[in-house]
């Protein structure tokens, strides 16, 4: 999720180890409830049960870090956008703007919702929206609206997680966890395509 436009290619909006961890980098990032978390006993299911929360979070790439206040929020911001565009919600309920930018008009308080159930209450993203630069995102904050107006191109997703270890320390969880590149995919003979193997590897604790 580097603040690069030239990975925003995928439709908008969106309908959505072999060898050692040779690249491991730390980030922290989720909020998980304890129940949740105690309930999960099944590792396949676990593991794409993960992965599918994961995935707006993985997909831009964010910047490593390994305490909340070290993050780039806008990073954040923009992965809360995408966990409300890749719900079951999606954007069919919103209006569009027929101002100056055109686009989808989400309120701040949805967005806040996804923001709030990936990265917690450490930050008081509701007092940071007139301060956020958004637009490396092509997303444009209104404030007479309190909204947000996210664009109608079209954008790709730099990753997508794979989920290949979960350790339980205290009461976090520790993924590891492999960043599978866009174009990982190759086919083969037959119609059939080579398992990709990730671009790299990051460790995800879930609070």
């Amino acid at each position: 999720m580097a603040k690069n436009k030239g990975k925003n290619k995928l439709a908008f909006p969106i309908g959505i180890i072999a060898g050692f961890l040779a690249i491991i980098g730390l980030i922290t990032v989720i909020n998980f409830t304890a129940d949740k978390i105690n309930n999960l006993t099944d590792k396949t299911a676990e593991k794409a049960e993960y992965e599918e929360m994961l995935k707006p979070v993985v997909m831009f790439d964010p910047d490593p870090f390994d305490d909340l206040k070290q993050a780039d929020v806008s990073q954040l911001l923009n992965s809360a956008v995408w966990a409300l565009l890749m719900s079951e919600e999606g954007t069919e309920k919103y209006p569009y703007s027929e101002g100056d930018v055109f686009g989808i008009i989400v309120p701040q308080e949805d967005i806040e919702k996804y923001f709030v159930s990936l990265f917690g209450t450490e930050i008081n993203i509701a007092a940071m929206h007139d301060s956020l630069d958004m637009s490396a995102f092509d997303i444009t904050y209104d404030a007479a609206l309190k909204s947000y107006i996210l664009p109608i191109t079209g954008i790709e997703s730099a990753y997508t997680p794979k989920v290949y270890d979960i350790q339980k320390q205290g009461s976090s969880l520790v993924l590891s966890v492999g960043y599978i590149g866009s174009k990982a995919w190759v086919q083969v003979a037959d119609g059939e395509y080579t398992a990709p193997e990730p671009d790299k590897y990051m460790k995800i604790t879930l609070r």
